[in-house]
C-alpha cells in the first residue's frame, strides 16, 4: 500500500475489505526532508509486526438432520471460530459447543440433540458461527421431524 500523496497526520486508514484473507505487515518510513535542506534531512523506518487480515466469514458443512439428532462442522480460513448457536424456528439463539467441548481451532465439528418436545411438522434449523474476526455466517435449513 503505497498512499497517492505524501501522508503529512500522525494516523493513516485504510479499508483492509481490498486485501486478501492472511498476514501483512506495514512498513512506515517517515522523514524530514520537506522541513530540512539536501543532505541535513533524516529518515527512519519501522516494521509492523504480522497482522491478521480476515474478511471471509465461517462456512458451515456436512449438516445432517436424522431425527433429533443433527451434526455438522465449522470452518473458517483463516481465523478461529469463537461462536456457534442454533436456534429452531423462532426461539432464541442457544450457544453450542463443538464435540471436544472448545472453541480452539479453525475447523469444529458439533453434534446435538433437538429438543423431545419439537412437535411434528416442518420446522426450520438456523445455525449461526462467529470467528474472531467479527465475521458472521448464518445458515438455515428447514427439517421435517
Amino acid at each position: 500500500l503505497t498512499p497517492r500523496a505524501p501522508v503529512t497526520s500522525t494516523s493513516f486508514t485504510w479499508k483492509a475489505l481490498a486485501y486478501a484473507d492472511g498476514l501483512y505487515e506495514v512498513r512506515v518510513v517517515a522523514s524530514d526532508a520537506p522541513a530540512n535542506s539536501p543532505g541535513s534531512e533524516l529518515t527512519s523506518e519501522m516494521i509492523s509486526k504480522p497482522f491478521l487480515v480476515d474478511n471471509t466469514s465461517p462456512r458451515i458443512s456436512q449438516l445432517l438432520i436424522k431425527g433429533l439428532a443433527v451434526s455438522f462442522t465449522a470452518a473458517d480460513a483463516a481465523s478461529r471460530l469463537i461462536g456457534v448457536q442454533v436456534r429452531i424456528d423462532d426461539d432464541p439463539w442457544k450457544p453450542v459447543l463443538p464435540v471436544d467441548r472448545i472453541l480452539d481451532t479453525l475447523s469444529e465439528k458439533f453434534q446435538l440433540t433437538l429438543p423431545t418436545t419439537l412437535e411434528k411438522g416442518v420446522h426450520l434449523l438456523q445455525i449461526r458461527v462467529a470467528d474472531e474476526s467479527g465475521n458472521v455466517h448464518v445458515m438455515s435449513q428447514e427439517f421435517s421431524y
